[in-house]
């Protein structure tokens, strides 16, 4: 993750300098890597509402906005399925594994 960051800050900023070396045009060059293409690298939901918020009238902001909504439906089925795995670990553990030990008033293992 940190290598996409920092190709990014690196791409970012050579794409910057092109207007000072004489390079400026109407559009961008067939061979420069578009901010686009630094989201879809980076398949985050940083990095697409950042595209977003940057490139507003984009054609590709409604297939942002949907890879946004699938990578957060993937977050929390993620989350979820690790609760619940969290939680079958513990039953696991602990059932019919300890008994109440009468003498002392405390569990001990079986």
């Amino acid at each position: 993750m940190m290598q996409i960051r920092l190709l990014r800050n690196v791409l970012k900023a050579a794409l910057s300098v092109l207007p000072l070396a004489g390079f400026a045009h109407a559009s961008a060059p067939t061979d420069a890597i578009s901010e686009w293409d630094i989201a879809m690298l980076e398949d985050t939901t940083a990095a697409y509402s950042q595209f977003i918020v940057n490139n507003p009238t984009s054609l590709h902001v409604e297939e942002a906005r949907a890879r946004i909504e699938k990578l957060s439906t993937d977050d929390q089925q993620a989350y979820w399925k690790g609760v619940s795995d969290i939680f079958d670990e513990l039953e696991i553990r602990d059932h019919g594994r300890r008994e109440l030990d009468a003498g002392f008033g405390t569990f001990i293992d079986v």
